[in-house]
């Protein structure tokens, strides 16, 4: 007999979400290896840059907000913490509009969340499964394979991931940014960064379209963006089980 188990989605909503208010409330200082863009370059060598050094911290924040809704798909890997739990683990999401295939390892165990179509998908290892409060009965069954946990019904901000949700991480009240803007590289690439009053770290793309390169908070590792404008043709997952077992 297959039955709904509310625990399960619940929990599955929960470990999105705190994965979510990592990004979006940092309030300590988190350093990260920068150089400045001049660095080894000289003048006649630097690639011409799009102006955004001569821009306010707003105005570079809603070109890279801007070059994202356009662009519409991106990937972004780095590493997180979690909330109850200081021990980094590796993120990988790929985002496409409304749509999201994000993998991570929290506390030791893997997980998968697949939002598409208004429903949100989950695959979890044994652990993962135990974090998430999977019944112990069932988590032989259960593991390593692809969940329907239901519905969204809502904004997918609820349960995942989706271009409007990273853009709202990126989107911060005027009076929180600090008013310096500054040069550096990332990646050997010329960008610009602006800062908040909590020390997250907005880094953006100072040569071609504006797009984020990488976002730093508190609670994360650097967080870098990619793959702008690409088809990552997230689809319903084969195989999956519509309920738990018990």
């Amino acid at each position: 007999m297959m039955k709904t188990r509310h625990t399960f989605v619940r929990w599955s909503i929960l470990i999105v979400l705190a994965v979510l208010a990592l990004v979006g409330c940092s309030t300590a200082t988190t350093t990260v290896d920068s150089r400045p863009v001049t660095s080894g370059v000289t003048s006649s060598s630097a690639p011409a840059t799009n102006g955004l050094e001569h821009r306010t911290p707003a105005q570079i924040q809603q070109a890279a907000i801007d070059a994202l809704r356009k662009a519409n798909s991106f990937r972004i890997v780095g590493t997180i913490g979690t909330i109850d739990s200081s021990k980094p683990g590796p993120f990988d999401e790929r985002i496409e509009g409304f749509s999201s295939d994000t993998t991570t390892i929290v506390d030791g165990g893997h997980l998968e969340f697949l939002l598409t179509n208004g429903t949100l998908y989950v695959k979890a290892d044994r652990k993962g499964n135990q974090l998430m409060g999977m019944p112990s009965e069932v988590l032989d069954q259960v593991s390593d394979k692809w969940i329907a946990s239901g519905a969204v019904t809502g904004t997918p901000t609820m349960v995942g991931y989706s271009v409007d949700t990273v853009i709202a991480w990126l989107r911060h009240d005027p009076a929180a940014l600090m008013g310096t803007v500054e040069r550096d590289t990332v990646n050997g690439k010329p960008v610009v960064m602006i800062t908040t009053k909590y020390d997250d770290r907005l880094y953006v793309a100072d040569t071609g379209t504006p797009y984020p390169v990488r976002i730093v908070t508190a609670t994360t590792g650097p967080l870098d963006f990619s793959e702008f404008g690409t088809n990552f043709h997230i689809t319903v997952p084969t195989d999956t089980i519509s309920g738990i077992p018990g």
